[in-house]
């Protein structure tokens, strides 16, 4: 990776997934997302389970892949149904599929839950990359350490820090999360990162990747997406 302050746009978009993943999305706008953004090099595009299909025929002939949610934003499925969503982005060719975990348990201290939760969707995967969602904005610092302990534990090394919709990561969460786990625990930023400065902040912090919803921004350049809708 460049000098993290000197990257430029092409370097910064090879770290950034962008993503259109709201409640009016339709295949229209998916279509305009992709084309609009094709050119630019991301790492991935984030679309919801139903929207694989057209992402994945869009991007055949790009590096770009195509990743996809489960249990999403708020994590209120059970394991079982979880495991059919990942089989679902594992068999429709989605490069990787955020989790939201079960932060049920989480509060409740039930760490064991959540290890046999992982372990389940790790084995159901595939080639399937499965990032968690340790929701980091809503647990204390014992619970950070000891989610991240029960995803270790249960095969998974890749967490995105939020799943956006109001949740804020901040700095100090990656700074934490890095500082106990170093490169046991790779770190995908989402929740607030809105600038190029938002970015930077993150990767110095220790963060491997950023989801945006805003990623021209992020990426330091003056464009307008013609698929979005919404401010």
């Amino acid at each position: 990776m460049a000098q993290i302050e000197a990257m430029k746009p092409e370097e910064m978009a090879k770290v950034i997934i962008s993503s259109l993943i709201e409640a009016d999305v339709t295949a229209s706008d998916i279509t305009q997302f992709v084309n609009n953004v094709k050119p630019y090099g991301f790492a991935s595009l984030a679309v919801d389970l139903p929207f694989i299909d057209i992402t994945v025929d869009l991007l055949k002939d790009v590096s770009t892949r195509v990743t996809t949610v489960a249990s999403y934003p708020l994590g209120g499925m059970t394991k079982e149904v979880k495991t059919r969503q990942v089989q679902y982005a594992r068999d429709h060719g989605a490069y990787d599929i955020d989790v939201s975990m079960n932060y049920l348990a989480i509060k409740s201290g039930d760490f064991g839950a959540v290890e046999e939760e992982v372990r389940q969707l790790i084995n159901a995967a595939g080639d399937l990359k499965i990032v968690m969602i340790p929701q980091v904005t809503i647990l204390t610092n014992d619970e950070k350490a000891r989610t991240c302990e029960a995803l270790l534990k249960g095969g998974c090394k890749d967490i995105k820090t939020a799943s956006g919709f109001g949740w804020k990561t901040e700095v100090e969460d990656v700074v934490f999360i890095k500082r106990l786990f170093g490169d046991d625990i790779h770190i995908e930023v989402s929740g607030g990162v809105r600038t190029h400065q938002d970015a930077i902040a993150m990767l110095n912090a220790g963060a491997e990747q950023i989801h945006t919803s805003t990623a021209f921004q992020v990426m330091g350049i003056d464009e307008t997406l013609s698929y979005q809708k919404k401010e």
